[in-house]
């Protein structure tokens, strides 16, 4: 069968988008819920939050879904989000969750009898220097697992600009 994937910038789905604006959060999180369920793989970039935030999530999606998350270290900027289909994952899989850059680089890997899934999300600030693009790249670059091992997918927001976009 086909595996469908999805990547997202939610712009605050977690935490304080429903104390600021509860009608605008509850549109959101209906939407991205309806998301869920038409996808086995989703990648959420600049999610917010904290981890009662994770905890709810998970409660609603424990029998469906694994959630694997990086928090940034503020509630209201970055984190993401991996939402995969218990349907894909066998039971006897080893998972590891790695954080490379905390709330903005994260990779998820999956070993099972049916071969091994490297799961990459990425949300890189438009702040961001050149340097600190090509330090994320090259680190990011290092937690991936090798081609000839592993069906890597790499998904996210790079805001990548060309030069003088913005000057």
């Amino acid at each position: 069968s086909n595996l469908s994937i999805l990547t997202y910038n939610t712009q605050a789905f977690l935490g304080t988008l429903l104390l600021r604006n509860p009608a605008r959060g509850i549109s959101k999180a209906d939407h991205i819920f309806s998301l869920i369920d038409r996808f086995d793989v989703i990648f959420l970039q600049e999610t917010h939050g904290s981890i009662h935030d994770i905890d709810s999530l998970h409660a609603r999606l424990q029998h469906s879904h694994y959630i694997f998350y990086s928090l940034s270290r503020s509630r209201i900027a970055g984190s993401l989000l991996t939402i995969v289909a218990k349907h894909l994952i066998p039971a006897e899989s080893i998972i590891t969750n790695t954080i490379v850059r905390p709330g903005r680089i994260m990779t998820t890997h999956i070993i099972s009898s049916k071969g091994s899934l490297t799961l990459s999300n990425v949300h890189l600030p438009p702040s961001w220097t050149t340097k600190d693009f090509s330090l994320a790249i090259h680190d990011l670059r290092h937690a991936i697992a090798p081609t000839s091992s592993a069906l890597s997918i790499l998904a996210g927001d790079f805001n990548f600009t060309i030069r003088g976009e913005f000057s």
